[in-house]
């Protein structure tokens, strides 16, 4: 309490947060400044950034100050606008956008009011694109990425299960572009799993066929025949992997496919060495390949 005392301004109070965040949290060093300081603009605003929830300990006078808290309001949009503006563009953003927009159609089905504000955020987080050495165009895995080697598929889940890229020409650049860039040693099994399923649906079987025996088959430890996560590693099981390979197997040479509707059956073709596929049991169905 002696040293928070010692804080006359807004300088020495972020000096002293600094020195003591660990130790003391800001809200109690915040309850000790002097009736002055707790009205300090900039100590408040600084407060509210750091956690919304402080607004509870503000004096009633700001809480109830319309143009304050607007001031406040204005001043956040404004910083997050230019964080959204620089942020690096990567497939990880459309997650973000699909997660906001099945909230709100979720909010929609319950009959919860949407929130306006993840539909901007989903509308307005940005997609990079790059070209290749040929001149085609690729969407770019991160705003720094050149074409190094990758660990998994991230940019190849936005066709699948995202379906935020649906355009077939795309895909398949995509999948050409990122299949030769995992390394052989070290890759989660799932990445080879989703090269396979997107390969298949797109109806390109040899190359469905070599992904989906590259994404378990050194995989398997014995005696068992159980799943690690890398070739030739030693801790399996891993859940991870196995889902995508069974997803490989029902999405995509099975070309089962979740919609808002149900389960439908896209057309797709198996592999030469294949007769049929014969997925039962879905939901009451059976679903035939062959």
């Amino acid at each position: 309490n002696l040293e928070i005392r010692n804080i006359i301004d807004f300088e020495s109070f972020i000096s002293f947060v600094k020195t003591n965040k660990r130790k003391v949290d800001f809200k109690c060093i915040y309850q000790g400044l002097s009736d002055e300081l707790q009205r300090d603009n900039r100590i408040v605003e600084w407060m509210l950034s750091e956690d919304l929830d402080a607004i509870s300990l503000l004096p009633n006078e700001i809480k109830k100050d319309k143009t304050f808290i607007l001031t406040w309001i204005t001043k956040t949009q404004k910083v997050l606008k230019q964080a959204e503006e620089q942020k690096a563009a990567d497939p990880e953003n459309k997650d973000v956008i699909a997660v906001y927009q099945a909230a709100n159609k979720a909010a929609t089905i319950l009959g919860y009011p949407q929130q306006q504000d993840w539909a901007v955020v989903a509308k307005n987080i940005p997609i990079l694109t790059m070209l290749d050495q040929s001149g085609a165009k690729i969407t770019q895995e991160h705003a720094t990425y050149k074409g190094e080697g990758i660990k998994q598929a991230d940019v190849n889940l936005l066709a699948f299960p995202l379906k935020s890229i649906t355009d077939k020409a795309q895909i398949k650049r995509d999948l050409d572009y990122y299949s030769v860039r995992v390394p052989n040693q070290g890759t989660p099994a799932m990445t080879q799993a989703i090269f396979a399923l997107l390969y298949a649906r797109l109806g390109e079987t040899e190359n469905a066929y070599h992904f989906f025996k590259d994404a378990y088959q050194l995989n398997l430890n014995p005696p068992f025949r159980v799943i690690a996560e890398t070739k030739g590693g030693t801790n399996p099981y891993f859940g991870t992997g196995a889902g995508g390979i069974l997803q490989s197997m029902l999405m995509g040479f099975g070309g089962l496919d979740i919609t808002e509707n149900g389960i439908v059956q896209l057309p797709t073709k198996l592999p030469a060495k294949w007769k049929k596929l014969e997925i039962t049991g879905v939901l009451g169905k059976n679903y035939v390949a062959q």
